[in-house]
C-alpha cells in the first residue's frame, strides 16, 4: 500500500492559516497516480483523511489547486457529525462546500438519519437536502420504520440548531397522519421555540375547535406551552403550561382561561399546580392541586380534568411538608375537596370525602437490644365536612365532624434465614375521638368524647424452596415458597362511631 503523505497542499497551507480542521491531507490507496504540486487519482480502497474528515472510496481524486476531492464507488464520508454513505461525492476539502449524490446518513447528535437524493454541503455548519427521509427508529430490514419524515428540500443550519422542512410529510407505519407545507424542527435534543403541529376536534357541543400551540423555550431548566383555542360556538380560549426545574424546586402550573364562553355565559377556566421542592430546615414540600371554575366543567372539559383526576367530579387539593431523619418521618398535611354537583337537583347528590384541615403524623420505625423491632406510627386529623357550607337542597342529613388521634404501635422478633423465617409480632391499633356534636346511636350514644383500644398478635412463617430444572432444554431455577399466617384480633364493639376515612374492602385482586 502505497501512502500519499507527498500530495499535502502545503503551498495552500501558507495562504491560509491553519486551525483544528485546516490540516494536511493524506491518502492511501493501493495504487496512486499524479504529480506532488498538481491532481492526483487513487484506486482501490482508497482513505482520504483531513483532521477529523475521513473519505473512503474504490476511486478517489484530489486536485491540489482547487482543493477538490471527487470520489466514486462505495464511498463513506466520515466526520465528528456523522458520516454518509453512496455512490458519489465532491467536496472541497478546506470549506467543507460540495455536493453527495443518492446519500444513507446518519447523525450523531440526534442519533437518526436517512435517505437522500442529493446533499449539498454549502460548508461545515450549512447544508441542503433534496428528497430527503428521516427517522429515529431502527431499520431492522423488515421493512419502513415506525416512523419516517419525508421531505421534498431541507435547509439544515447547524449554527441556529434549526431544520427547514418544504413540503414535509410524516407518517406512521406508511400511513400518512401529518402533512405541511413548512416547518422548522431542531436538529439536536436541545428544545426550539416555535409554533406546533394545530390540533382541530369537534365535539356535539361546543363545536367545531382548533388549538394552534406555541411551545418557548424561556431557558435550559423552564419552558412554556401557549395553546390559543378557537371554538365555534365557546369563542376564544387561551391554554398555558408552565414547567420549571431549579436545584431544589421543581413544578408544573397549567392554567386554562376561557374569558367568555359564548354557551354558557361568564368566564370560564381551570388552574392545575403540581409542585415539589425543599424548604429550609432540610424540609420537603409537595403540592398537587386542580381546581375549575363551575360544576359543569368537568363535562364541557373534560380533557383538563381527566389527566389530573381519576374521578373527574372530585377534584383534591393537596398539601403536605415533611422532614425525614433516620429513624423517623413527621409530617403536616392538609386536604381539601372541590365537589362538582350535578346542577339537575332531581339528581342525586355526590357525597365527597371529608376534608384533612390538618392532618399531622409521625412514622418511625427502631432497632431494640435482643432483635426486637418498634414500629410506630401516629396522627391526629381535624375532620371537615365539605357540605357543611352549601346551599344544596339535596344536603338533608348532618355528617359528623370532629378530631381523631390515631396511634399505631408493633413489637416483633424477626427470625430470618436464608431458606425460612418466622416473625412473631404483638401490635396495637388505638384511637380517640373528639366530635362536635354527641352520636347518636349506637353504644356509644350521646357521647363527644370516645376511645378504643385493639390488640392484635400474629406469627408470620414462611420458607424457601428451590432447585435446579430442565424444562423443554433450558436451564431454570424452580422456586417453591409455603406460607402460614395466623392473626389474632380482639374483637371491640365500635357501633357508632363516625366513619370518616374508610369504606367497604372491593372484591378485587389484592383483597384476595
Amino acid at each position: 500500500m502505497l501512502v500519499a503523505a507527498a500530495w499535502s497542499p502545503l503551498a495552500a497551507a501558507q495562504t491560509r492559516p491553519l486551525d483544528g480542521r485546516d490540516q494536511p491531507i493524506l491518502v492511501d490507496a493501493d495504487d496512486i497516480e499524479g504529480k506532488p504540486d498538481g491532481a492526483m487519482v487513487a484506486t482501490g480502497s482508497v482513505v482520504l483523511r483531513q483532521g477529523p474528515l475521513r473519505i473512503d472510496a474504490d476511486r478517489l481524486s484530489y486536485d491540489q489547486r482547487t482543493d477538490i476531492a471527487r470520489g466514486a464507488g462505495n464511498v463513506r464520508l466520515t466526520g465528528p457529525d456523522g458520516w454518509f454513505s453512496g455512490p458519489e461525492v465532491q467536496l472541497e476539502v478546506h470549506k467543507f462546500e460540495g455536493y453527495f449524490l443518492e446519500p444513507t446518513y446518519f447523525v450523531n447528535r440526534t442519533k437518526a438519519g436517512g435517505d437522500a437524493s442529493r446533499w449539498d454541503f454549502l460548508d461545515r455548519k450549512h447544508a441542503i437536502a433534496h428528497q430527503m427521509t428521516y427517522t429515529s427508529c431502527p431499520r431492522d430490514g423488515s421493512g419502513d420504520p415506525a416512523w419516517l419524515l419525508s421531505a421534498s428540500r431541507v435547509q439544515l443550519d447547524f449554527d441556529k440548531n434549526e431544520g427547514v422542512a418544504d413540503g414535509a410529510v410524516l407518517r406512521f407505519y406508511g400511513v400518512p397522519i401529518l402533512a405541511a407545507p413548512s416547518f422548522t424542527f431542531p436538529l439536536s435534543d436541545d428544545r426550539k421555540s416555535g409554533w406546533l403541529p394545530p390540533n382541530p376536534t369537534q365535539d356535539s357541543k361546543g363545536g367545531f375547535q382548533i388549538a394552534v400551540p406555541y411551545y418557548w423555550n424561556m431557558a435550559p431548566n423552564r419552558d412554556m406551552i401557549l395553546t390559543p383555542t378557537i371554538s365555534a360556538k365557546r369563542g376564544l380560549g387561551l391554554d398555558t403550561r408552565f414547567r420549571y426545574l431549579e436545584p431544589s424546586h421543581e413544578g408544573v402550573v397549567r392554567w386554562q382561561t376561557l374569558p367568555k364562553d359564548e354557551l354558557a355565559g361568564g368566564s370560564r377556566g381551570s388552574l392545575r399546580l403540581r409542585l415539589d421542592g425543599a424548604l429550609p430546615g432540610d424540609m420537603l414540600y409537595q403540592l398537587d392541586s386542580l381546581r375549575v371554575s363551575d360544576n359543569n366543567y368537568w363535562k364541557d372539559f373534560s380533557r383538563y380534568i381527566n389527566s389530573a383526576s381519576t374521578t373527574p367530579r372530585l377534584l383534591s387539593a393537596d398539601f403536605t411538608v415533611s422532614r425525614h431523619f433516620e429513624r423517623w418521618t413527621p409530617y403536616f398535611r392538609v386536604k381539601r375537596w372541590q365537589v362538582l354537583q350535578d346542577t339537575d337537583l332531581t339528581e342525586p347528590l355526590l357525597v365527597a370525602p371529608y376534608d384533612r384541615l390538618p392532618q399531622v403524623g409521625v412514622r418511625a420505625s427502631q432497632p431494640l437490644p435482643g432483635g426486637l423491632q418498634l414500629g410506630m406510627e401516629t396522627e391526629y386529623n381535624r375532620f371537615q365536612n365539605p357540605h357543611q357550607y352549601t346551599d344544596d337542597p339535596r344536603v338533608t342529613t348532618t355528617r359528623p365532624t370532629g378530631s381523631r388521634a390515631h396511634a399505631l404501635g408493633s413489637l416483633s422478633l424477626p427470625y430470618i434465614t436464608p431458606g425460612w423465617s418466622i416473625v412473631p409480632k404483638i401490635s396495637m391499633n388505638a384511637a380517640t375521638y373528639s366530635l362536635d356534636e354527641p352520636i347518636a346511636t349506637g353504644t356509644y350514644q350521646g357521647r363527644t368524647q370516645v376511645s378504643r383500644v385493639i390488640p392484635t398478635f400474629s406469627i408470620d412463617s414462611q420458607m424457601t424452596f428451590e432447585r435446579d430444572a430442565d424444562w423443554f432444554g433450558r436451564q431454570v431455577r424452580q422456586t417453591l415458597e409455603p406460607r402460614l399466617l395466623y392473626v389474632r384480633t380482639s374483637y371491640r364493639d365500635q357501633a357508632g362511631l363516625p366513619n370518616f376515612d374508610s369504606a367497604g374492602r372491593d372484591f378485587n385482586v389484592d383483597s384476595i
